[in-house]
């Protein structure tokens, strides 16, 4: 197991366009400037809301390894809980840092939410869920569609992955078998593009992808988890990288020159890899003094031992999310619903249409009062984004009866398209 792929794929693609070591230094260049900047400003931070879609793609087999749809949506919640729990240090085993560092224990102030509200304005419940039939999708392969980098395969539909949602707008995070040809002997836990990449990649491309087995955070002891992979950090190892950070011992291996480009992160030759070492630890790069940051998430240490960012990480995550990805924190809308967008005639936050009975058992009927000029169709949605039913509206007509007893119990929305916009709202079949 390879905990993330990220530093090969740097390697190969400077082996492919060499000129890119200059790219790529010049962005670290500016990133730790604007960083810089930012610190001395002493600015207030605010803390941004970033939307999150979870793209499944997946064999059933491997669903029904996650526990089905439930598990699926479980995990959503107890990932996105995982990443806001570090990004906001509020992870208790922050009491495990050692004195020495515990005053660089750093608070990135970025709150992560399931993206509710799809592209189009439809509910969402924050995941896309496709069933492939190819056995996995290989981050460390030259892929067949796209750039070829960083796992593109799983990002375009027209390859047996899922396309992204606006990356200017959602943080995409594509949950696959990443091991080659779908074997588990060489899988890569992780991967994300990194912000010095944007002018390499496809816009559709940006995003992290995991291991379906590191998905989510452990809520009981009968999950499917690849083995001490199961506190949700593989993903906040992998947004830090898509937020600017690199591996705490930079990217020579052993050479004790290239460093991550945070202050604060000791010198550090290799990684510290999958076990809980002993305070202090020495390398060559640090050979004396509190020794290596063994506890960061940008380490390899096992999970259980890894408590925090650095306040130089931090700076440089805002810095990225600010310049990086401007309009990433700024669609804090799109983790709500229902929404309504562009309804005239729509008072306040009063709802454009009504449901009744909601629970229902054999007819939902929706009464679209004073707007119904403006409607053009109702739908009935489940809660993988599928139309299941769906009337065209008729002009002059107020109230619509919609057959659900085909249904499954469970959730479903009710979704009115207007010219203008649309308005989504739940209801409950039994």
């Amino acid at each position: 197991m390879q905990p993330c792929g990220l530093d090969e794929v740097r390697k190969k693609m400077i082996q492919d366009n060499p000129s890119l070591q200059f790219e790529f230094d010049q962005y670290e260049q500016q990133i730790n400037q604007i960083a810089a900047a930012q610190a001395m400003s002493k600015s207030t931070a605010i803390t941004d809301t970033i939307p999150v879609v979870f793209h499944i793609v997946l064999r059933w087999q491997h669903i029904n390894n996650l526990g089905g749809i439930q598990g699926i949506i479980d995990r959503c919640k107890s990932q996105i809980d995982a990443l806001n729990r570090d990004y906001n240090a509020q992870n208790a085993d922050s009491v495990n840092i050692p004195a020495a560092f515990k005053p660089l224990y750093g608070n990135a102030k970025i709150h992560f939410g399931l993206a509710h509200t799809a592209p189009n304005g439809a509910a969402s419940p924050g995941y896309t869920i496709d069933t492939v039939t190819i056995a996995g999708f290989d981050p460390m392969a030259q892929g067949s569609y796209g750039s070829g980098y960083i796992c593109s395969d799983a990002k375009y539909a027209a390859a047996g992955g899922a396309d992204a949602w606006n990356t200017a707008k959602y943080l995409n995070v594509w949950v696959v078998n990443t091991a080659p040809n779908g074997t588990q002997g060489g899988f890569v836990a992780g991967i994300a593009t990194h912000p010095s990449m944007i002018n390499q990649l496809p816009a559709v491309e940006l995003g992290c992808v995991i291991h379906y087995g590191t998905f989510g955070r452990r809520e009981a002891g009968n999950q499917y988890f690849i083995n001490n992979l199961d506190s949700g950090r593989v993903l906040v190892h992998e947004v830090g990288h898509f937020l600017g950070l690199w591996h705490v011992w930079g990217n020579d291996q052993g050479g004790c020159t290239a460093d991550d480009g945070v202050a604060d992160t000791p010198p550090q030759d290799v990684a510290t890899q999958s076990y809980c070492p002993t305070f202090p630890l020495l390398d060559n790069c640090t050979p004396t003094g509190n020794g290596v940051m063994f506890m960061n998430y940008m380490d390899y240490s096992s999970e259980n031992c890894q408590h925090m960012f650095s306040n130089g990480q931090v700076a440089k995550i805002n810095a990225a999310a600010n310049n990086s990805y401007p309009s990433l924190t700024t669609h804090p809308e799109l983790i709500r619903y229902p929404i309504v967008t562009g309804v005239s005639q729509v008072a306040g936050n009063a709802p454009a249409f009504t449901v009744s009975p909601n629970p229902a058992r054999n007819t939902v009927m929706v009464n679209v009062a004073e707007n119904n000029t403006q409607l053009r169709k109702i739908s009935i949605i489940n809660n993988v984004g599928q139309v299941m039913n769906a009337i065209t509206a008729e002009s002059g007509r107020d109230i619509y009866a919609i057959d659900v007893q085909g249904l499954a119990a469970g959730m479903y929305f009710v979704q009115c398209a207007y010219q203008n916009g649309v308005e989504t709202q739940k209801i409950i079949v039994e």
